[in-house]
């Protein structure tokens, strides 16, 4: 124990919190107490934690002194006790008060605490000395006693009470306390929140309650609105407490279709009016979102951008002064990125000919057409597949009449990039562009309407389409071994050059020493000929480099990283990574402070301080060596204490040091903005005219915050939410479309917004399959070309949208089957949380889980994961939707569906169906005894407790898993990384095989 107790010290000297987390894991036992110390950390183990010496107090106050963020959450996660004092007594809160990042930590985890009821270290925490009243800013302002009110019984709510809240405190939409209790429906909340004299008659100024008091929301509710406004006995008759005054709520407006049709008359133009009120006031929230804190800050917040476009198909009759109704055709919403505006028109069909031609304006400013040229040949190949063949013709003098498809290049009439109109009549169809990337999206939804409708023909159109975001990117990464095959990287271009992205960031990492081909996996010919094909579909290919955590620059350093770049000729961007661009800050001295103001004299002096003694501790999405977690969160730049940074050998400028890198002064460099938010004035040490990448891959990370201080900066840059699959079996995209649309907000909501990057890391051993990124693939595509598009289409018809627009197979399986593998891997993690009926979009519901999925962690650390939460009805109700998925599979005749997607999506059911019967089979080996009457109802009795049938059985299903999983992976990756990436398996194996009977896989 003592060796442990030594461990844990250096580990909270060192900043290691999974070193923390193993020392506590190999020392779990089964709890005896609920509360504080209802974790599973040895008592022994807890008391030597909360131990005080001397000099540093307990290990809480060892973490605070420090100023570790990380550490200071683990230790109070795992129960030790903040309300112990050390020899000044002081509590370790007392200590950790002057740093704003530290105070929030303390302050998360009390509503943590507060949603999950757990009444002993709600205690401990207040009795630290924590504020009651402060307010939760990534919640849109909301108190402790506000979350109680939405999360957590009346138990709560009295200790609450007793430490003298102010139980009218509002958040930023207005609301009380009281307000989100009577949206709960919690009768005895409301009475003890009314005792205690919460205002019945507060307005709410903002949200879904605006304008509202909770008497007002109570009118429904007889019980609520007796406890609010107890009936009073006036005359013999008895009157309501509103003295007769009723309150009328307004019905939920219907849903609005994203396509909707339009006749021009008074009545369907003021029905129209209302209908676009209808979708300004009707939110996403589910049944579940109503008993949460109102949030200020939402997807669909009420303060669009008033330029903001919203799609709307509109039914014109020509000339005609009555109009007639027509069908809208239903297809026409599976274009995507949907258009920023279609109108649908009365009149015949458009019938392409098998062999149409296509006429070409030459291009203004050159006067010439082999741009063009290139550009339909290559979108005439996807056509070719449905059976036309495209003729292409100079159109000099005046259009032929014969001519089905007129193209011309003309920026006059359009005042963005990118832009195009297509009109469609029953003859011809007419394309104008505003330049060669906005023709090649306008030939891109021409291909799309000839697939959609090329049997009944493409109904009369007119669209006019732009992008909402500039710069639309995703990022690969090629640090974790797992190198796609040039023939398969070259075909996800092609989806996304299709799918309208216009740039692809290929991240590597170096380490001293390393040859170049561990650094940049492809060679130079191979970089050259990715880098014309994505040319030729407008794509900007980008390097992304970055160091070895723990690296140091040095001469050898910038060598391989001159290797790299040179590679990539024409590139005009370079992304930076967050290693790499902490340690060009750490090696350049802080700059001269700006003359101070006579606002600055209160604040000046700390944050000098702060600016030169402290840097942050934060990789951008990154995975560390020990544990492959992904770290970097736009709300752990807010938790994170900074970290001393390490001298540096070399005191040059930036400039100086991306010279050495290998990157030129007309080269654009882009740094990672959370490594260096915690600067007044470090934006100031980097190039003019660089553009900062702001990292957040959780479903509640907060892109508002992080771009209100960046536009204070002046600076530019992009949002880089994720794709959620990293340390995963199925993917999360729920999480991911939630953290996208949070992205997308900021993005055009904010003036200095001008892009936005989709990360796929590859988390701790890239053993998810490329299909399980698609959702976030298609997802990041439409609402980043068009903000304005329906989440609520999105989240029902996504299945079809990745059959039609990567399958190309409207009627395949595989869609859905890759939905619902994320869908199930997601529902166990929240189950693992305790978290099964808060929604994804809740902000305590944090998607992916920082450890990895609950399926991904049981093939990891099986023996050390917590099954609290976990019931047989849980696993039994995933399995049945496995084999669900896999039947629907398994109808199709597989000769119908692609080869390559068809494996990757059956050896992921397949492992997941496996991990589960794992589960199953820990669950009732674990399984508490009948007649005990205390204790967990399960506990984990790790592998080697599994009867020895069970053992074989699945170690013989694994085997011929881990064969399948390397003919997938050399399928279509290179073989270097197949080894490390097979360990995920072969660890588990170990457990499952005798010791003398292991047969060695390559």
């Amino acid at each position: 124990m003592e060796e442990t107790i030594q461990q844990v010290k250096i580990a909270v000297e060192s900043g290691r919190t999974d070193v923390i987390r193993l020392a506590i894991d190999a020392h779990s036992v089964k709890p005896k107490s609920t509360g504080l110390h209802s974790s599973k950390m040895d008592i022994k183990l807890l008391d030597a934690l909360n131990s005080v010496t001397p000099e540093h107090g307990n290990m809480l106050h060892l973490a605070a002194k420090l100023g570790n963020a990380d550490v200071v959450r683990a230790l109070l996660v795992s129960g030790v006790d903040p309300s112990i004092k050390d020899g000044q007594e002081q509590t370790a809160y007392d200590i950790a008060k002057p740093s704003k990042q530290l105070t929030m930590v303390f302050h998360d985890v009390l509503l943590q605490s507060i949603a999950q009821s757990k009444t002993e270290q709600v205690k401990a925490l207040l009795s630290s000395g924590l504020d009651i009243n402060q307010k939760d800013e990534a919640t849109g302002g909301n108190t402790a006693l506000h979350w109680a009110a939405s999360f957590s019984g009346i138990d709560i709510i009295k200790i609450l009470l007793e430490h003298n809240p102010d139980v009218n405190a509002i958040n930023s939409d207005g609301t009380t306390p009281l307000h989100d209790a009577v949206l709960r429906g919690d009768v005895d909340i409301v009475k003890e929140l009314v005792a205690h004299g919460a205002d019945i008659n507060a307005k709410a100024t903002g949200g879904k309650s605006e304008g509202k008091s909770p008497l007002d929301l109570a009118e429904d509710n007889r019980e609520l609105k007796d406890v609010l406004a107890p009936p009073v006995i006036m005359n013999g008759h008895v009157e309501n407490g509103q003295n007769g005054v009723s309150t009328e709520q307004s019905e939920d407006a219907d849903n609005v279709p994203f396509f909707s049709v339009t006749l021009e008359t008074e009545e369907e133009e003021k029905a129209e009016e209302e209908k676009e009120s209808s979708v300004k006031d009707d939110s996403t929230t589910t049944p579940e979102q109503a008993a949460s804190p109102q949030v200020s800050s939402s997807v669909q917040d009420e303060d669009e951008e008033e330029d903001e476009v919203e799609i709307d198909l509109e039914t014109i009759e020509g000339e005609e002064e009555e109009e007639e109704d027509v069908e809208v055709d239903p297809r026409l919403t599976f274009l995507w990125p949907q258009p920023q505006q279609v109108i649908q028109k009365n009149g015949d069909r458009f019938i392409l000919s098998q062999d149409f031609s296509v006429q070409l304006a030459a291009i203004p400013q050159s006067g010439t057409l082999e741009p063009m040229v290139d550009l339909w040949t290559i979108q005439s190949a996807v056509l070719m597949e449905k059976g036309y063949r495209c003729v292409l013709e100079n159109s000099v003098v005046c259009l032929d009449p014969s001519a089905q498809v007129v193209c011309n290049i003309n920026p006059l009439p359009f005042k963005r990039e990118e832009s195009y109109r297509i009109s469609v009549t029953d003859k011809m169809v007419t394309i104008v562009a505003a330049d060669l990337p906005g023709l090649w999206h306008a030939t891109s939804t021409f291909v799309q309407l000839v697939q959609l409708c090329h049997k009944e023909g493409i109904p009369q159109l007119e669209i006019s389409d732009w992008p909402s975001i500039k710069h639309r990117a995703v990022m690969l990464d090629l640090s974790a071994g797992r190198v796609p095959r040039m023939d398969t990287l070259l075909q996800l271009v092609n989806s996304f050059a299709q799918l309208k992205y216009n740039e692809l960031h290929l991240y590597v990492k170096a380490y001293k020493d390393s040859p170049i081909h561990d650094t940049m996996p492809y060679s130079g010919s191979e970089l050259l000929d990715l880098e014309v094909f994505c040319q030729w579909r407008f794509i900007k290919l980008v390097p992304h480099i970055d160091l070895m955590e723990g690296g140091d620059l040095s001469p050898p350093l910038f060598s391989i990283f001159q290797q790299v770049l040179s590679r990539f000729g024409s590139t005009r961007v370079v992304n930076i990574g967050p290693n790499l661009t902490r340690k060009l800050l750490d090696s350049v001295p802080p700059p001269s402070p700006r003359p101070e103001t006579p606002q600055d004299d209160n604040s000046s002096a700390d944050q000098s301080k702060t600016s030169d003694s402290t840097l942050k501790k934060e990789t951008s999405e990154t995975k560390t060596e020990e544990t492959g977690e992904i770290t970097t969160e736009a709300e752990e730049a807010r938790e994170d204490e900074m970290e001393a940074p390490r001298p540096s050998p070399f005191i040059l400028s930036i400039q100086d040091q991306l010279r050495l890198i290998g990157i030129g002064s007309n080269q654009t460099p882009l740094f990672c903005a959370n490594v260096i938010s915690v600067y007044e004035t470090s934006f100031r040490q980097l190039p003019i005219g660089s553009v900062a990448m702001w990292y957040g891959s959780k479903s509640n990370s907060d892109f508002k915050k992080a771009g209100k201080k960046l536009l204070g900066n002046g600076q530019g840059f992009y949002v880089c939410p994720g794709t959620g699959v990293w340390n995963s079996l199925g993917g999360a995209p729920e999480g991911s479309i939630c953290n996208i649309s949070h992205a997308i907000k900021t993005a055009t909501t904010n003036p200095n917004a001008i892009g936005l990057l989709l990360t796929n890391w590859a988390g701790c051993t890239y053993s998810n399959h490329p299909v399980l990124s698609w959702p976030a693939y298609i997802s990041a595509a439409g609402l980043s070309w068009n903000a304005s598009t329906s989440l609520d289409f999105l989240h029902g018809n996504l299945s079809s949208l990745i059959n039609r627009h990567i399958l190309q197979d409207p009627d395949s399986p595989l869609g859905d089957a890759i939905l619902e593998v994320g869908r199930i891997d997601t529902y166990l993690t929240k189950a693992s949380l305790n978290q099964l009926d808060l929604p994804v979009t809740d902000k305590s519901v944090i998607i992916p889980a920082k450890e990895g999925s609950f399926l991904c962690r049981i093939i990891q650390e099986t023996d050390n994961i917590d099954l609290e939460f976990i019931t047989i009805e849980i696993i039994n109700n995933a399995m049945r939707r496995i084999r669900k998925s896999q039947s629907s599979v398994n109808a199709v005749d597989k000769l119908k569906l692609d080869r390559r997607v068809y494996i990757q999506v059956h050896l992921t059911l397949d492992l997941m169906f496996w991990a589960c019967k794992m589960v199953r089979a820990l669950l009732i080996a674990g399984k508490k005894p009948n007649h005990a009457q205390s204790g967990f109802n399960v506990i984990n009795v790790g592998l080697a407790n599994l009867s020895a049938t069970t053992k074989t059985d699945s170690a013989n299903k694994l085997l011929s898993m881990m064969e399948e999983y390397r003919t997938v992976w050399l399928d279509q990756c290179y073989q270097p990384g197949l080894g490390a990436s097979g360990m995920f398996f072969k660890d588990v194996l170990k457990h499952l095989v005798p010791e003398g009977t292991e047969k060695t896989e390559d």
